[in-house]
């Protein structure tokens, strides 16, 4: 159809030259009836429909996808969420664990992971997992991923969509998660010392020997701490 009308359209224009009409021809005549006009219409019509059904079938495809993924995530989601504390105390714990766990952590990122997991609609963010990209980040060593964009955009809910996956990961695996939010809001937050202690303590409650240099790195520092309580001031005996 395409050809026809191109052929057409190219002998009734054969007068022109150079896109300016000649002398000798008084006029552009349309080369098609009206009768002809109404069947290349349908013709159209027809081409359309059949593009917006192929279209239409290529979303729907892709929607039931995403919608059986979200089925499977949310089917997992609740016991991925309960299995969030179990995953971060894999090690038998005592009141002394847990003292030197809590002096690693001078603050607790898990409120914040809940409320960007509450927050978020369950579709959002499946561009991101499902991408090629994600599933090469999450495989790798030493990986990074960046997210950038303006205050309100969603950064925050797509972190906490990429720590539940990793956490995902985790369950399947003996390996380990932790995971920080940094808050513009709270300073302490954006301390390093904070955000590292932080992530050794999660580290140190899934494992035996992250624990043990967790455990050691508390006792040199209590046996400093007591010895500068020891020590007599240069001035003590002035007094």
């Amino acid at each position: 159809m395409v050809q026809d009308v191109k052929s057409r359209l190219e002998k009734a224009a054969g007068g022109l030259n150079g896109g300016r009409v000649a002398a000798t021809v008084p006029k552009f005549k349309w080369p098609y009836t009206s009768k002809e006009v109404k069947t290349v219409l349908e013709e159209l019509s027809r081409h359309k429909e059949t593009i917006n059904l192929a279209l239409t079938a290529d979303g729907l495809k892709t929607m039931l996808q995403a919608l059986s993924n979200q089925t499977e995530r949310s089917n997992g989601l609740a016991e991925m969420r309960a299995s969030i504390k179990e995953i971060q105390t894999r090690i038998i714990m005592d009141k002394d664990h847990q003292k030197i766990l809590d002096f690693f952590m001078p603050h607790n990122s898990k409120p914040n992971l809940k409320m960007s997991l509450r927050l978020r609609h369950p579709l959002t963010g499946l561009w991101l997992t499902e991408g090629d990209e994600f599933k090469q980040w999450l495989r790798s060593q030493n990986g990074k991923l960046c997210l950038s964009g303006i205050p309100g955009a969603g950064k925050t809910a797509l972190a906490g969509l990429m720590i539940e996956e990793v956490l995902k990961e985790t369950l399947r695996s003996t390996g380990a998660g932790c995971f920080f939010f940094c808050d513009y809001r709270e300073p302490k937050t954006q301390d390093p010392a904070n955000i590292l202690s932080s992530l050794a303590s999660q580290l140190a409650r899934q494992s035996n020997g992250a624990y043990e240099i967790l455990a050691g790195i508390m006792q040199d520092y209590t046996r400093k701490r007591a010895f500068q309580c020891l020590q007599i001031p240069q001035n003590y005996w002035m007094y």
